[in-house]
C-alpha cells in the first residue's frame, strides 16, 4: 500500500485539529483494532452504489461482512441492496441519526445488547463522514471509529490513507483472510 508519511485530508479548507485519525499502513494493524474491540458496527452510505477507480464497494462490504465480526447498519437507499447480496442489514437509518445514537452512552445499540465500542465507516461522501466523524470524535466517549474509504480521514481514531482503488481493495481482502 502506498504510504504517505503525513497523509492531506482532502477538505483542505478544514482544520482537523491537534487529534488525528492513526494511520492504517498494513492489514495486520486493522486487524488487531478490530480483534480488540468487543461491538463492531459496519456503517454503510449512500456512495457504496458507486464503484472508486473500478472498485465495487458493495463487493468489499461483502467481504468485510464474511468475516462475521460486524452488525451492518445501512443508509436508507442502500439497505435493499445489501440484503438483496445476502447482507443482513440491522437498521436502515440516516448517518446524522446514527451519529446522534453512537454518541448516546445510554443507547444500547440496534439488538439492545450494549454500546457498540467501534464504528466502521464505508461508502460515504467525503464531507459527510468528516462532519459525523468530528461529532464522534468530540463527544462519544469511549467509541473508536475508522474510516474504511481510501480516503484520509483526520477526525476518525484510525484511518486507510489516500490509496488507489487496486491497494484498497488488496487492503480489505488482507483483512478479510486474516480475520478467517
Amino acid at each position: 500500500m502506498s504510504m504517505y508519511r503525513f497523509p492531506e485530508p482532502w477538505a483542505t479548507a478544514e482544520i482537523p485539529g491537534p487529534k488525528k485519525a492513526a494511520i492504517l499502513s498494513r492489514p495486520e494493524a486493522l486487524v488487531a483494532v478490530l480483534r480488540r474491540a468487543n461491538r463492531r458496527l459496519l456503517v454503510t452510505g449512500s456512495k457504496a452504489l458507486d464503484r472508486v477507480e473500478g472498485i465495487d464497494t458493495i463487493e468489499l462490504i461483502r467481504i468485510l461482512y464474511s468475516t462475521r465480526l460486524f452488525t451492518v447498519a445501512a443508509s436508507r437507499n442502500i439497505a435493499s441492496k445489501l440484503e438483496d447480496t445476502g447482507i443482513p442489514v440491522a437498521a436502515s437509518i440516516s448517518v446524522y441519526e446514527l451519529g446522534d445514537r453512537l454518541r448516546d452512552t445510554g443507547w444500547t445499540g440496534f439488538d439492545g445488547f450494549g454500546r457498540y465500542d467501534l464504528a466502521a465507516f464505508i461508502g460515504f461522501p467525503y464531507i459527510t463522514l468528516w462532519l459525523v466523524l468530528s461529532g464522534l470524535k468530540h463527544f462519544a466517549p469511549g467509541l473508536s471509529t475508522i474510516s474504511l474509504d481510501p480516503y484520509y480521514q483526520p477526525h476518525a481514531s484510525w484511518s486507510l490513507p489516500n490509496v488507489k482503488g487496486d491497494e484498497w481493495y488488496s487492503f480489505i481482502r488482507k483483512v478479510s483472510d486474516s480475520l478467517r
